[in-house]
């Protein structure tokens, strides 16, 4: 275990360390000293387990925007012995409730969240849902930080502490679950890799995605103060860029290209900003060269996943612009990455050497422990060990890690996940489809986009509106797509299924020619 402590550790560390009086959190609605947090922390964890009855490994969700009170919620169902249920603010109360379709939902935590969220959790969860505003902060006694302490002794370093959503199988969510350990050691890696020591730090990315909390865990580990935006969006990062002196940005390609185009670019943003780091989604090599150039910043492009608890690789700004643009960097420290080749003989893994492509598989204390799906808890590993990314790539010569393609059915937009199946399944519920295959497009803003590839019925029309509209019923605005293309038949493989490779072929020439 990285320096013997556990990830609900981090903030008393922090006491010893940077000191008690020392600011570790700054948000819209002010800053907390380590000491602060600590108590509020064990204040909260002792309301969860006497006046809410947490159990040990009980699911508690969360939900709500990134801020200071969200973080020590968080930190207390860790603290408490409970796993922490990341939920992501922006998809509709129908949504999040499949994600406890086949897993016990002890109680969901809500902060800042829309008015409409907030009154479909209330219809779905009744009195399971609470409010941070209704969780006193009571200072704890000698007796229950005690009590506490033996909880958080009594578990074992790698058991369940965070529950994350991916895509899975059937159009149906998976929990990843990811340990305590897990998440400090990625953190650890990373920071050693890359960051460095400034006045201010600031978190855009929300907390519902890996990239947010294990960021957060880098920084604090500097001892530095951390800033925690409410919102990813130009506007919020400019705000803070007027207020604070920040010197570095980790966030999703969109929101950096979108960013470049506020008016306060050139005059305050532009000349903070020493580092950029691009995570969530690929971007090519000539896009990296063209954001370096805009920003006047070294730019690192990072490669991860939240099975891998955040990052697996990474290059630090020193490496030159060719390795930096064109490459996901170096697996980090004491994480292994290798290229596999399917097993004829399905004995083990075959490897690949240097420059072959195969699938990316990775084998590290940052790998989660595993995931709950369709009821079931599947382990994360194979039998030796190494966790599927279902990525395609390859290492080079000199070990720096080259991602050229997906063998898993995800679209990534903006940072998002998006399971196909999921918005197919409400496109077919139109009367006038007779199929639909929905497909991830390039797109220059969001990384992919969506297309619906629809066959109508005999002599039926369908238009984009009504398209969006079926999807808008069920899930969030950013899961309509973008793009309509009707077809008379799809073209199929020799075993009968549609082609797929064609279909995205022929989809992309159809979209560059609009």
């Amino acid at each position: 275990m990285l320096d013997d402590y556990l990830f609900s550790e981090l903030f008393r560390k922090l006491c010893e360390t940077a000191g008690e009086d020392s600011t570790a959190l700054i948000d819209a609605d002010g800053k907390m000293t380590c000491g602060e947090i600590r108590d509020a922390v064990d204040s909260l964890a002792v309301c969860l387990i006497e006046g809410h009855g947490l159990r040990e490994g009980d699911c508690v969700g969360l939900a709500g925007q990134n801020s200071i009170s969200w973080m020590l919620h968080f930190w207390a169902i860790i603290r408490a012995g409970g796993i922490a249920v990341v939920e992501n603010d922006l998809l509709k109360g129908s949504e999040i409730m499949k994600h406890y379709e086949y897993q016990e939902l002890r109680f969901m935590l809500a902060g800042d969240v829309s008015d409409q969220l907030l009154a479909d959790l209330k219809a779905l969860l009744g009195d399971k849902l609470k409010r941070f505003v209704e969780m006193p902060l009571q200072p704890p006694s000698s007796e229950q930080r005690a009590m506490l302490d033996d909880r958080e002794d009594s578990l074992p370093v790698r058991h369940d502490a965070i529950g994350m959503f991916s895509s899975g199988t059937m159009s149906r969510p998976k929990m990843i679950r990811l340990s305590q350990e897990a998440l400090l050691y990625d953190a650890e890696k990373a920071g050693m890799r890359m960051l460095l020591p400034f006045e201010y730090h600031a978190i855009f990315v929300p907390f519902s995605h890996i990239l947010g909390l294990v960021r957060l865990a880098s920084y604090m580990r500097l001892c530095d103060p951390v800033i925690i935006a409410s919102k990813n969006s130009p506007q919020s990062i400019a705000d803070i860029c007027r207020r604070y002196h920040i010197n570095e940005i980790t966030n999703v390609p969109t929101v950096v290209k979108m960013l470049a185009e506020h008016p306060d670019f050139e005059t305050i943003i532009k000349p903070q900003i020493d580092y950029l780091c691009i995570g969530g989604t690929r971007i090519s090599a000539e896009e990296a060269g063209e954001l370096e150039d805009l920003y006047d910043a070294k730019l690192n492009i990072g490669y991860g996943m939240t099975e891998a608890s955040g990052v697996v690789s990474l290059a630090d700004y020193s490496k030159p612009q060719s390795k930096r643009y064109s490459t996901v960097g170096n697996p980090l420290d004491d994480i292994e990455v290798r290229i596999a080749m399917p097993d004829p003989d399905g004995k083990g893994n075959m490897f690949c050497p240097a420059g072959k492509s195969g699938e990316v598989i990775v084998r590290g204390n940052n790998i989660m422990n595993g995931f709950f799906e369709d009821g079931q808890y599947r382990q994360a590993a194979d039998g030796e060990g190494y966790f599927h990314t279902g990525d395609l790539g390859y290492l080079d010569e000199e070990g720096f890690l080259h991602i050229n393609g997906r063998i898993k059915n995800i679209i990534i937009k903006g940072g998002e996940n998006i399971m196909p199946g999921e918005i197919e399944e409400c496109i077919r519920t139109l009367p006038d489809i007779e199929e639909v295959i929905v497909i991830g497009v390039p797109d220059k803003k969001y990384g992919e986009e969506i297309a619906a590839l629809v066959i109508p019925k005999a002599g039926c029309t369908v238009t984009i509106d009504e398209v969006r509209e079926a999807v808008a019923k069920n899930y969030t605005r950013f899961k309509q797509p973008g793009y309509l293309l009707l077809y008379d038949e799809f073209p199929m493989t020799r075993l009968g299924k549609p082609d797929i490779i064609s279909l995205k072929d022929d989809a992309l020439s159809r979209i560059s020619n609009t």
